[in-house]
């Protein structure tokens, strides 16, 4: 990726998820997704992210990132604008995971996402029914490594896609990174 662009990002089809619990139910909650493989190897992961009410994201271990700094803003609207990523990748299996809490009222987790591949070509992906969740336990110790055995995990619920009340519309948050 050249300079610091950063490919097109897209919520067209990005839906907001959840642990399939009765909302409201406060505490933080473990997501994850092992990233689309390619036909040739995975160099760069560029994502966009919100949650109702805070989250902190890891990619293949590392942590990259949270909207602590929004202050959680419970009853606020600091979801309504995602925050932009973009990390190279170096391992043949790749993995973002997600520690969602909830503090008060309605939840959820949101993501699209551009893999790039040495070959030059992308696949995209969001959000869904893919992304495997713990359910409404605290996030497992170490659940955010590469290897961590998540075989037991039910698949994330699907709340909705962008626009659902009481979220509405999203905007992305101007990207201050370094493009990989």
């Amino acid at each position: 990726v050249p300079g610091n662009t950063i490919p097109p990002l897209s919520l067209d089809s990005a839906l907001w998820i959840w642990t399939g619990e009765p909302p409201g139910i406060p505490g933080m909650r473990a997501f994850r997704k092992t990233l689309p493989e390619g036909r040739s190897r995975a160099v760069c992961v560029t994502f966009a992210i919100a949650a109702d009410d805070t989250y902190t994201v890891w990619v293949n271990g590392v942590e990259i990132g949270d909207n602590i700094r929004k202050g959680g803003d419970p009853g606020g609207s600091a979801f309504r604008e995602l925050d932009i990523y973009s990390v190279s990748l170096s391992h043949t299996k790749n993995v973002i995971a997600v520690n969602a809490t909830n503090v008060i009222s309605v939840d959820g987790v949101i993501l699209t996402g551009v893999v790039q591949y040495e070959d030059g070509s992308q696949i995209t992906f969001v959000t869904d029914a893919s992304w495997l969740t713990a359910g409404n336990i605290p996030p497992p110790d170490s659940f955010q490594l590469i290897d961590f055995d998540d075989s037991n995990w039910a698949h994330a619920a699907i709340i909705g896609p962008v626009g659902t009340q009481p979220w509405g519309a999203l905007h992305f948050a101007p990207f201050t990174g370094k493009a990989c």
